[in-house]
């Protein structure tokens, strides 16, 4: 497969921070990060004897700098006519601004790079297995749009969606998931969708897998009662947001 040059550099740059990168065999893990050498010195034209540890840590800060909302409201972002016009070389607000105002930094980062999947296969599972136990430990809610992500990921049918092995069905486990689902519409407009008709193909999709009508139906309940649970939004009932007569005069 091909990726814009920029997010591959992001992304091993994540493997990186996460520690993921730690985890892998030293063979896999020099290979990213010759790889990361590569593209950080093609994106942003560094020089061979540029430090490439110094580079690294100043692009993980750059990157974290990112989303720093008083760093760039300090710079007038977008504008950032505020921001300091020489930084030093290869610091993290150098970085930083080269990727936000640089063409020649955006362009050679949109460059394709091609990636060798069968090569990347123990960086993928270690990542998947590090991002699973992380929503496992802080109970979170993943959100399921069987339309949008069948067009999206080419998932070729329902049937196959990855919510039925986040989540599975089988005698033991589907009444206590692993994991909490929402099942969503996404965008209906653009995918002509309902929330109702998401409910319909995944409860064919599930008959399709020879699962009995209850045991589908008791799966998309659970599912409701997942989004019910995971819901930010505030009630219209006035005592739940200012509380009542009695409680507000103490």
């Amino acid at each position: 497969m091909y990726q814009p040059a920029e997010e591959r550099l992001e992304d091993i740059l994540w493997l990186w921070e996460s520690g993921v990168l730690g985890q892998l065999s030293q063979t896999v893990s020099q290979r990213l990060m010759d790889e990361f050498w590569r593209l950080a010195r093609n994106i942003y034209a560094l020089r061979d004897e540029t430090n490439r540890d110094h580079a690294l840590q100043m692009l993980r800060q750059a990157r974290r700098l990112r989303h720093d909302p008083t760093l760039l409201a300090n710079w007038n972002y977008p504008e950032l006519n505020l921001a300091p016009e020489r930084p030093a070389e290869h610091s993290a607000a150098d970085f930083l601004l080269r990727y936000l105002k640089d063409d020649a930094v955006w362009r050679r980062g949109q460059e394709p790079v091609e990636l060798e999947m069968r090569a990347e296969r123990e960086a993928i599972e270690r990542a998947q297995h590090m991002v699973q136990c992380k929503v496992r430990e802080l109970d979170l809610t993943i959100e399921a749009n069987p339309t949008s992500n069948l067009l999206i990921a080419e998932l070729g049918a329902i049937d196959h969606h990855p919510m039925l092995h986040l989540a599975p069905l089988s005698c033991r486990r589907w009444l206590t998931p692993r994991y909490r689902i929402a099942l969503c519409d996404d965008d209906p407009l653009t995918f002509a969708t309902t929330l109702l008709d998401e409910y319909r193909y995944t409860y064919f999709a599930l008959r399709r897998r020879g699962y009995t009508p209850d045991t589908a139906m008791s799966w998309l309940r659970q599912r409701r009662q997942d989004a019910m649970d995971a819901a930010f939004t505030v009630s219209d009932r006035g005592s739940s947001i200012c509380g009542t007569a009695s409680e507000q005069r103490s």
